[in-house]
């Protein structure tokens, strides 16, 4: 037990110790990290990032709980359909079975 005990008085020594700068090393630099401005932002306004689509993931499964009322909506995945990109809903009737209803991102037509 006192092996235990001292195991953690060191550990949270160690800890405290390896948080707070040493009396060498002076005040620790605030503000933004080291190369903050080099990395890539993950929301670019490039056309190519942008995804400008006209019905989100939200309003697709709206539409789909609207057309199919005694389905439950399982999930959805964007996917990539003939037409364009579109959202693939995954559904679950009353009687167990999964269908995948397919909405149309551009214009929210429903297939399935």
């Amino acid at each position: 037990m006192m092996k235990w005990c001292l195991l953690g008085v060191m550990l949270l020594a160690g800890v405290d110790a390896a948080a707070a700068p040493g009396r060498s090393e002076g005040p620790r630099p605030r503000g933004a990290p080291e190369g903050a401005g080099l990395e890539r932002k993950a929301f670019s306004k490039s056309p190519r990032n942008q995804r400008a689509f006209r019905i989100d993931h939200i309003a697709a499964a709206r539409l789909v709980k609207a057309e199919y009322a005694a389905r439950r909506v399982l999930g959805l995945r964007i996917v990539s359909g003939r037409q364009g990109p579109a959202y693939r809903v995954k559904t679950l009737s009353e009687q167990g079975v999964v269908k995948f209803v397919y909405v149309d991102a551009q214009t929210g037509d429903l297939s399935d």
